[in-house]
């Protein structure tokens, strides 16, 4: 699922004191997604420039195919964490 238009995304000034022209609102939810917020989605806060909404679409379509092939993949915020279990589960 990617994002083409006559009219991409354009962005003006910076990201304190800016506007986004053609956004592209990103899904509420997927295969292995969902929004962080319904709030700020009906408030309209999920939209991105175009290319940005095409790189986090293929992203989560990528680990999707590498979850599929691997079995599953971990969270952790702690690296040390994250090595230890990883080894343990592929052992």
């Amino acid at each position: 699922m990617s994002y083409a238009s006559a009219s991409d995304s354009i962005c003006h000034g910076t990201t304190s004191n800016g506007s986004l022209e053609n956004g592209v609102q990103l899904p509420s939810e997927g295969n292995n997604f969902e929004s962080y917020s319904n709030v700020a989605r009906l408030a309209g806060r999920t939209y991105v420039h175009s290319s940005v909404y095409n790189i986090v679409v293929a992203a989560y379509s990528d680990f999707d195919a590498i979850v599929s092939a691997h079995g599953r993949l971990l969270e952790s915020g702690a690296k040390e964490a994250l090595t230890a279990e990883v080894r343990r589960i592929y052992k």
